[in-house]
Order: structure tokens, then C-alpha cells, then sequence
């Protein structure tokens, strides 16, 4: 009892300073008194007085308003008041709350952009020949792939779900020995390449993961998907123009369509 007496002390001062002195221990939220949320600019005042003579000390401009916000801010939640009264009355009207929602955006694009940029190991050589298929010599070149597996991935002989692989059984990303992962990581894998016939591919992939992410939970989709969602995003960004993808999505096979909808579907996993 000693302790709830002393806690709310400050209301009864703050109350005799206003000229309506009380001995209750504890007031209703919902009684409309002066010591309501709804706060006059008397009460406001009286708040303020009750600073200067609790506070002697404080210093110049300050105030128990301005107490009270910081301590609410840096609290980082309601206290003694709502919810909504406190995203509205008290973060949305801080300066610098209202600042640093611009740097963490930009900070967590610079990094979306870093981590993609750091993990997307597929190549793409969209050059085609004169008869409209994968050139297999610039793919060699550009590559640095022996004419022969160049020609194996412009023929389609070596091709993935995504793209094609030049040595599916020497893979990084299974320590070396036949490659064992979701086709997903393909993007993350230097063995694997992509021709100007596997972009419809890719960009029906891009395009359901962006419908999944607004039918999974957020713990789903980042635990299971973003890290892909953002390789592929990456991929598409460097070497492809958005006006392109219509285009593109107008070549895709049904067969192609099906082969991304089963990688989706965790079909294709080993």
C-alpha cells in the first residue's frame, strides 16, 4: 500500500494544483475527471508545475511534457495510456521516429541488395545466333566453357529447372559430389548458367514467387523463400528490362509453366 500511495502521489499534488484537491487512491479512465487522457490545458499546466517543484533542477526548457514523450519514445511502448495513443499521440510526432523509418528502409534495401549481389553465382549469356537459338561460341567464351559443353548447354542437353548446370556432379554447394539441392539454389551456383531460352523461365518464376509472398505468413516466407526471392529479383534486374517480361512470359511453354509450378510445389526437391 506504501508503494501504490507513493506512485500516485503526483496525481493528487497535480490535482491540488488545479484547485481540486482529492484523497482517492485511484482514478477511472472512463469517469471523464480531470485526470482522465483527455488532458485540459490546465491539467497540462498544472503537470508542468508539478516538474518545476518536483524537479527543481531540471533545466531550461524542459518540462514534465516533454519528460513524458521522451520517456514514452525510448520506452518503445504504451505506458499508462493506449496503444493507439501511443503510435498517434506520441511516435508519429516524434522527429525522430519520424526520421529513422527513412534509414532503415534504406539501410535494409543496401543490404537486400548487398546479400543478393554476394550470393547470386548464375550466370546469364542471353546471345543468340542468327537462327535465333543459343550461340554456343559466345556462350564459351563468355563462359569460359570448352566448346563442347557449350554446345550441350545451348542444345538444352544439360538444363535444370531454372537454367542449365556445365558439371552437375562436381557441385559446390553439395561439397563437391553430385549435386543434391532444391534447383531454387541454382541461382546461387557458379556451375549454373542461364541462356536467353531459359529467361521466360525465370521471369514466371519471379512472378509466382511475388504471388506467394502475399499468401504465405511472414515467418513462412522468410524462412522458406526471401533468400530466393531476392536472388532471382537481382538476376532479373541486371539483365533484364521489365518492359521485356510480358514478352518473354508470352514464350513460355506450357510445359515450362509446369516445371516451375512443381518446383514450387517442392516436386523437383532431391
Amino acid at each position: 500500500m506504501r508503494q501504490i500511495i507513493a506512485m500516485t502521489e503526483q496525481a493528487r499534488r497535480t490535482l491540488a494544483l488545479l484547485g481540486r484537491p482529492s484523497d482517492l487512491l485511484l482514478w477511472s479512465r472512463g469517469a471523464r475527471h480531470p485526470m482522465s487522457s483527455n488532458a485540459t490545458v490546465g491539467l497540462r499546466d498544472a503537470i508542468d508545475a508539478w516538474a518545476r517543484e518536483a524537479l527543481p533542477d531540471l533545466p531550461t526548457g524542459l518540462n514534465g511534457r516533454l519528460l513524458r514523450h521522451t520517456a514514452q519514445v525510448l520506452h518503445g511502448r504504451p505506458r499508462h495510456n493506449a496503444r493507439a495513443v501511443q503510435d498517434q499521440h506520441y511516435l508519429r510526432r516524434d522527429e525522430q521516429v519520424i526520421a529513422d523509418p527513412r534509414d532503415v528502409v534504406a539501410a535494409g534495401l543496401e543490404d537486400a541488395v548487398r546479400h543478393a549481389r554476394a550470393t547470386v553465382q548464375m550466370r546469364v549469356i542471353a546471345a543468340q545466333g542468327a537462327n535465333g537459338h543459343d550461340d554456343a561460341g559466345v556462350i564459351a567464351e563468355r563462359a569460359g566453357l570448352p566448346l563442347d559443353v557449350a554446345r550441350q548447354v545451348a542444345s538444352g542437353n544439360l538444363d535444370t529447372a531454372v537454367g542449365a548446370c556445365e558439371d552437375v556432379e562436381h557441385s559446390p554447394l553439395s561439397g563437391g559430389s553430385l549435386c543434391r539441392v532444391s534447383f531454387l539454389l541454382c541461382f546461387a551456383c557458379p556451375n549454373a548458367l542461364a541462356t536467353a531460352r531459359h529467361l521466360p523461365r525465370i521471369v514466371n518464376l519471379f512472378r509466382a514467387l511475388e504471388s506467394l509472398r502475399s499468401v504465405v505468413s511472414a515467418a513462412v516466407w522468410k524462412a522458406d523463400w526471401e533468400a530466393h526471392h531476392r536472388r532471382v529479383s537481382y538476376l532479373l534486374d541486371q539483365h533484364t528490362d521489365p518492359r521485356q517480361h510480358p514478352a518473354l512470359l508470352a514464350r513460355l511453354t506450357g510445359t515450362e509453366r509446369d516445371l516451375i509450378d512443381r518446383l514450387l510445389n517442392r516436386r523437383l526437391d532431391p
